[in-house]
């Protein structure tokens, strides 16, 4: 049976390896740019200039048109959060090493507050697995989709309504080209919200338990007080 301490750092890991494959490198090198940040910039700005493109090409497609600006939106609102954990990465390091200096490697198995590391630590667990097969599940069905659109229908379907200038998306070649660039956005999108979702419940799962140990504390503070009292309130001589 795993302790609080490995759950935690378990979880700690899953957020470690989504932040590096963004780009974000909250517990890596702060000083220089790495490839996946490279990476991550250029198919955002693939991303939004086809975007953009189809959605001028499209215009007279209310469906088509409607599609690409759905995806557009989605993809603006996660590009707008990790710019906005960009100039906030060394806090979120130094908040999730003071979790474990402060609460995980202080409380131990032996102490009154452990019983509230395991629960929560268990409720990181959970949360972070099932964060995560919810995003590879959308995009394991989002990338089969078309595959069976294939097989059962005979046409071709994209993930989403995206096009690559120049390139017939309707020739075998071009079908390809088209689906193998949406794949590896949709992917890089995926851990982007995996990373967003889950630091989001990672923090506050962390804080409800700083939050529980406090009470906890308070509670016993309060019953140390009462026996005090009821002590000093005891007439002298009494057993």
């Amino acid at each position: 049976m795993t302790t609080a301490l490995e759950n935690y750092r378990i979880c700690l890991n899953w957020l470690q390896t989504a932040s590096r494959v963004v780009g974000l490198e909250f517990w890596g090198s702060r000083h220089r740019i790495t490839p996946a940040q490279v990476l991550i910039l250029v198919a955002m700005s693939t991303f939004f200039a086809l975007t953009i493109l189809t959605i001028y090409f499209s215009r007279g497609k209310a469906l088509e048109m409607l599609q690409s600006l759905n995806f557009f939106f989605t993809a603006f609102t996660l590009a707008f959060k990790y710019f906005s954990f960009f100039p906030n990465r060394e806090r979120i390091r130094r908040l999730t090493d003071r979790f474990e200096e402060k609460i995980y490697n202080i409380y131990k198995s032996s102490s009154s507050e452990y019983p509230l590391l395991v629960t929560y630590s268990r409720m990181l667990y959970i949360t972070g697995h099932a964060i995560t097969s919810l995003y590879i599940g959308g995009l394991f069905l989002f990338g089969t989709y078309p595959l069976v659109a294939y097989l059962r229908e005979g046409r071709l379907e994209l993930i989403f309504y995206i096009d690559i200038p120049f390139i017939d998306w309707t020739t075998k070649a071009g079908y390809w080209a088209t689906f193998i660039m949406q794949l590896m956005l949709f992917a890089i999108g995926v851990c982007g919200m995996i990373l967003v979702d889950y630091l989001c419940a990672f923090v506050s799962i962390n804080g409800l338990l700083y939050v529980d140990i406090y009470i906890h504390h308070l509670d016993v503070f309060g019953k140390e007080i009462v026996h005090l009292v009821h002590k000093s309130m005891r007439p002298s001589g009494s057993q």
